[in-house]
């Protein structure tokens, strides 16, 4: 790697800016959630400049950004991954990606970048084996398309600022058209079979025909549209609760739909009620789930990773009171501005009461469509894994 004084500046002011701020500013006074102005900074140079001379500067910047000392620090912490990075570059089937892996394994970042740049012009056979897992060391549960791109190593450097996160969220936070698009995307998402799978392994399909469902953080639907279109739960068992009204209200649209659809005779058309605005922290929550009732599972998808380990305790004593046979905890693995990673959650369940049956780490996916866009230095590190929990009593869940 080259040193700092034989390095190409930028020639963007935007990103030549980016470039002094590295240089001047202690790694310790930045946070990861930054990452997400360093993405627009870059987006708007590549619009106002295009693509070539945009992955140029974005190549400086990495040379500038992580020194030849800073690099010798984190190729000793991720040893492994490094040479996990070599080993698929030796693996059919070979394309210029090789080039890439072999980059940054050897600390040659900025050409990294430039050779991932090329995937905006050049086709590019066998990008499914950079989906490969790396399954040991700090980055485990990453896939190789994640630590190719340099700007991963950088934003581990950074501090997380996590706390107190939960009062920063706001009624548009996650609030975009990913998120909205979800639902209609839940039967093509291969996560989505990985998890139907192993739910379907630990219970059979009588159980989810007729269970319960409380879905903790039920977002704009996604979670219920997986539990009724892949588990065959009755939308007449799902209740689902959000800390903001417009998530609420689109998760509600779409139980109203089903219902429409397959009236009950039993269950009142109330129901839908049990889909509801929540502050799970707010002294008033345990009253309110308590008008939930028991149900039989639990389902959280990404939920927990909003507090903190003694938070999270907190919100497991309050839902675990209404006694779920199991409990579904799809947990990011990785930290940033306003998540708590897990790699394994096990003991804050145990002091609930709940033990894992099984866990598996999702899948990460890159779409060919995106795979241009894997040098900009955006977060693509919050994977998830998959917990499965159960009581360590199950006689405690029955009814007296």
């Amino acid at each position: 790697m080259a040193s700092s004084d034989e390095v190409s500046r930028p020639e963007h002011p935007k990103i030549a800016w980016l470039a002094e701020r590295f240089e001047t500013i202690p790694h310790k006074n930045c946070s990861r959630g930054e990452f997400y102005e360093f993405h627009k900074i870059v987006i708007s140079a590549w619009y106002e400049q295009g693509t070539q001379k945009t992955i140029e500067d974005v190549a400086r910047l990495v040379d500038i950004a992580i020194s030849p000392a800073l690099w010798r620090e984190i190729a000793t912490e991720h040893k492994s991954t490094l040479s996990h990075l070599k080993r698929i570059a030796n693996a059919s089937p070979n394309s210029f990606l090789d080039e890439a892996l072999n980059a940054v394994s050897d600390g040659r970042l900025g050409c990294a970048i430039r050779t991932i740049g090329r995937l905006h012009n050049e086709p590019v056979r066998g990008i499914n084996k950079l989906h490969t897992m790396i399954d040991e060391g700090p980055d485990q549960g990453l896939a190789i398309w994640q630590v190719i791109n340099p700007f991963y190593f950088l934003w581990l450097r950074f501090p997380a600022l996590r706390s107190p996160v939960y009062e920063k969220w706001s009624d548009t936070q996650f609030d975009n058209e990913t998120d909205k698009l979800a639902v209609s995307k839940v039967a093509r998402d291969p996560n989505r079979i990985l998890l139907r799978d192993i739910l379907n392994e630990h219970f059979k399909s009588s159980f989810w025909a007729s269970a319960k469902v409380l879905e903790g953080g039920c977002g704009h639907g996604d979670g219920a549209a997986f539990l009724l279109d892949e588990m065959g739960m009755s939308a007449w068992n799902y209740s689902g609760f959000d800390l903001h009204e417009k998530r609420v209200e689109s998760v509600r649209q779409l139980i109203t739909k089903r219902i429409d659809k397959k009236p009950s005779p039993i269950v009142p058309k109330c129901r839908q009620g049990h889909i509801f605005k929540l502050d799970i922290l707010n002294s008033a929550a345990p009253s309110t789930l308590a008008e939930v009732g028991a149900v039989d599972v639990l389902y959280m998808a990404s939920f927990t990773n909003v507090f903190d380990d003694q938070t999270l305790s907190i919100v497991l004593a309050r839902l675990s009171k209404l006694r779920p046979k199991l409990i579904v905890d799809l947990s990011a693995i990785t930290t940033w501005a306003l998540c708590f990673g897990r790699i394994n959650p096990k003991a804050i369940y145990e002091a609930m009461g709940y033990q894992m049956i099984a866990s598996r780490f999702e899948h990460p996916q890159i779409l060919s469509n995106e795979a241009h866009r894997l040098w900009i230095p955006e977060r693509y590190w919050s994977n998830r894994r998959i917990f499965l929990f159960t009581p360590l009593d199950p006689a405690s869940q029955t009814d007296n």
